[in-house]
């Protein structure tokens, strides 16, 4: 008698009748006839539209596959992926399963190990980092309008702002902020005010900051020291500050203007406030000056109005 495969169940050997062996060995059931199979052994499932057994699927792991449902007695095992660069497979250590999770969202702008199928990317813990390939608590290079200051005996090196000159101040930037050091911001000597200009090629006071980003993408803008006007003697009037020129008076017989330069409020000696009808400003004439050789004489003296 043939000796069938273990597990069959067929129509056995008899006195007039060799063993009835299902013709796909991994049919264990096969009892109407050895080319029809009923029902397949494990991991095979029986494919209806055949009739024949086929080998369950094995979801791949390496490839970001998880088993969704298992292989049955007549369906294949179902096999679901992850969907990178958003999802990746991970295994639970208490039961042997897989299953998708979300991909951390790390700041943007950090350049670190990518989510990939097989597990997550780790974020630098510094928001204000860029790179940290090694250790994410480990900075090498920080993101714009920041700078890598050292690290001291058992300290990571760690990002710090960029230093922004006040040019309200009178601060210009001498050195611009580097990958590993602070912006130098330096100050016009006195007698000179710092200015914005337009061609910083010409004066040795200002210098461009080569990191992009520090003025909301825009070339940042370019100072200069310049020489402090001087006003004539005697004026009183808002003087030369560290961000602004001299506040000189447009009348230069002007004592006093300090809200408007073009608005005067005193005038020198020998001069008084007038105002044409038109205007909205005073300005000095010239007090009149009474000829004795013409008879005249001053009823009243000129005043500052």
């Amino acid at each position: 008698c043939t000796v069938c495969p273990p597990g069959q169940r067929h129509p056995g050997c008899t006195a007039v009748a060799d063993s009835h062996c299902c013709a796909d060995r991994n049919c264990i059931d096969c009892e109407a006839a050895a080319s029809t199979c009923s029902r397949c052994s494990p991991p095979f499932f029986l494919e209806h539209e055949t009739g024949t057994c086929v080998a369950c699927s094995v979801c791949a792991a390496s490839a970001g596959e998880y088993q969704a449902a298992a292989c049955t007695a007549t369906s294949d095992t179902a096999c679901h992926a992850c969907r990178p660069p958003t999802q990746y497979l991970v295994r639970q250590a208490s039961t042997g399963t897989y299953s998708c999770a979300n991909c951390t969202h790390c700041p943007a702008g950090q350049v670190h190990p990518a989510c990939i199928p097989t597990g997550d990317g780790p974020c630098c813990t510094d928001s204000s980092c860029a790179a940290c390939p090694d250790d994410p608590t480990h900075c090498t290079a920080c993101r714009e309008t920041y700078y890598l200051e050292s690290g001291t005996t058992g300290v990571a090196p760690r990002c710090r702002e960029c230093t922004v000159c006040q040019a309200h101040e009178g601060q210009y930037t001498q050195t611009a902020c580097a990958p590993t050091a602070d912006t130098v911001c330096n100050t016009c000597s006195p007698s000179l005010y710092l200015t914005e200009d337009a061609s910083p090629t010409e004066h040795g006071g200002a210098s461009h900051n080569t990191r992009t980003g520090m003025n909301g993408g825009l070339p940042p803008p370019v100072y200069a020291c310049a020489n402090c006007t001087t006003c004539p003697p005697g004026q009183d009037h808002p003087a030369c500050q560290p961000a602004a020129d001299s506040q000189c008076c447009t009348d230069s017989y002007c004592a006093h203007c300090t809200e408007d330069a073009t608005n005067c409020a005193l005038c020198f000696p020998s001069y008084f406030l007038f105002k044409e009808q038109n205007e909205n400003f005073f300005r000095c004439r010239p007090c009149t000056r009474c000829l004795f050789s013409e008879a005249q004489y001053s009823i009243s003296a000129c005043t500052p109005t």
